[in-house]
């Protein structure tokens, strides 16, 4: 009798699918279901020449000996794809990254959302490789210290000399970076962030041994010797204000709206596949009809004002809310830069979405556009949206699962008139598992 702990030792494996979270998953003859690590679908497996792992009760398979490839499947362009845990879908083609990401969304309608046949376009794509305008690096300990990323399943740092997502002014810092491993010393991570016009700014965090004053002399040295880097912050865990070099803001045309923001601002880090994302919204029915008549619009975690002031027309009045002041501030900024486009009737609100909801409990807005952080939405703020939306929400997400969660709350909200009509994933993240979603919900 084979026990669960038992390790798989079938001759041939074949995996069924790729999940939400990249995995891909397989059922043993004896029913187990088991994972696997840069395994595709439709591959034979040696379940006895590859390397095993238990993690919480369940087998994952780490290192395959692959009998049978998929078509699918495909060399990696990056050097460090086998160690690195940056991108974990390097093995797989554009094809099937394309299907899968697809796959993934419907799966998720299915089993969270309990929709049955969801209406799931085919994954809008743009640049593969040289996309990423936006990163957090690690930095590795020792006497030469290198940034790199997090090594798969763990915290030991994978030192890369190069990483083909990067946009190339990204690039160029991570080597400029890497060629300084004394300027390096002291520093846990480095967040970094790129406009297409190739300005970087970069947000530093010290390690807890190292203060500020130790660390800013060599900072300022790189800084002044170094071409590409805009601006610095230094941040430390026990000293509250960070030390600045140069400027602290970026400008960049997204879409159609011109925006100002920082490294600590959230931004897509895929300005091309952004521009189809919003592009595909403007061109829906339900939009459309919502751009030509009257009423509100409520950009709701409205972050600098990325999706509120590429979608609003002259004529209607915005609302926007962010938890953040600083993010608010901006984004009052930006629609003054904005104002010859999309006109002067804007307000900013900065609120946990959760009590703004509750202080405006008779607001009634024509359409809202939402973008929840990755948990997705407070059940106060889907409750609100159930029923004081006049028509119509596009719902945008960075997680399948709780974009289901929270389509089905809406969908079964008491006395509700919501459908769900479409969605369009889209690829924010070429060569991994995440994807971007856009749900087209209006009342009937």
């Amino acid at each position: 009798m084979t026990r669960s702990n038992d390790q798989p030792s079938q001759p041939s494996i074949t995996f069924e699918k790729l999940t939400h979270g990249g995995a891909a998953l397989g059922r043993l003859k004896d029913g187990r279901v088991i994972f696997g690590e840069d395994v595709l679908p439709d591959e034979a497996v040696s379940g006895t020449g590859s390397t095993w792992e238990l993690r919480k009760k369940q087998w994952w398979l780490t290192k395959p000996e692959i009998q049978t490839p998929s078509p699918q499947r495909t060399e990696p362009t990056c050097r460090h794809a086998k160690v690195c845990g940056g991108c974990d879908w390097q093995h797989l083609n554009e094809e099937g990254q394309a299907h899968w990401k697809q796959q993934i969304v419907i799966e998720s309608l299915q089993r969270v959302g309990k929709i049955q046949k969801p209406n799931v376009n085919p994954t809008l794509t743009k640049d593969l490789l040289g996309y990423r305008h936006r990163v957090t690096w690690q930095v590795s300990t020792g006497i030469k210290p290198q940034v790199g990323y997090f090594a798969k399943q763990t915290n030991a740092v994978v030192s890369v000399v190069s990483c083909p997502v990067l946009s190339p002014a990204l690039e160029k810092t991570l080597e400029t970076l890497n060629a300084a491993p004394w300027v390096l010393m002291g520093s846990e991570k480095i967040q970094a962030q790129a406009n297409q016009k190739g300005d970087v700014l970069l947000s530093i965090t010290l390690r807890e041994s190292i203060s500020l004053e130790e660390a800013r002399s060599d900072w300022k040295r790189w800084f002044n010797e170094q071409g590409t880097v805009i601006g610095i912050q230094l941040h430390t865990p026990k000293e509250e204000q960070p030390f600045e070099l140069g400027t602290q803001a970026l400008q960049d045309t997204w879409s159609d709206a011109t925006l100002e923001y920082g490294v600590g601002h959230f931004m897509q880090g895929h300005p091309q596949a952004f521009q189809a994302l919003i592009r595909w919204i403007q061109a829906q029915p339900e939009v459309k009809e919502a751009l030509e008549e009257g009423g509100t619009l409520l950009d709701a975690y409205c972050g600098v004002g990325l999706l509120g002031l590429n979608l609003k027309p002259q004529h209607q009045p915005l609302i926007g809310v962010e938890s953040s002041e600083d993010t608010i501030h901006l984004a009052k900024k930006n629609a003054k830069s904005n104002a010859r486009r999309i006109g002067q009737s804007v307000q900013f609100y900065a609120q946990r979405m959760e009590q703004w909801v509750k202080n405006n409990p008779e607001l009634t807005p024509r359409w809202a556009v939402i973008d929840p952080p990755r948990q997705g939405l407070h059940p106060a703020v889907c409750n609100w949206l159930s029923t004081q939306v006049k028509d119509t929400i596009v719902y945008v997400s960075c997680d399948p699962a709780t974009l289901a969660r929270d389509i089905k709350k809406l969908l079964d909200a008491p006395d509700s008139h919501w459908q769900l009509k479409r969605i369009q994933p889209v690829d924010l993240f070429p060569q991994t598992h995440h994807v971007e979603s856009v749900a087209i919900l209006s009342q009937t």
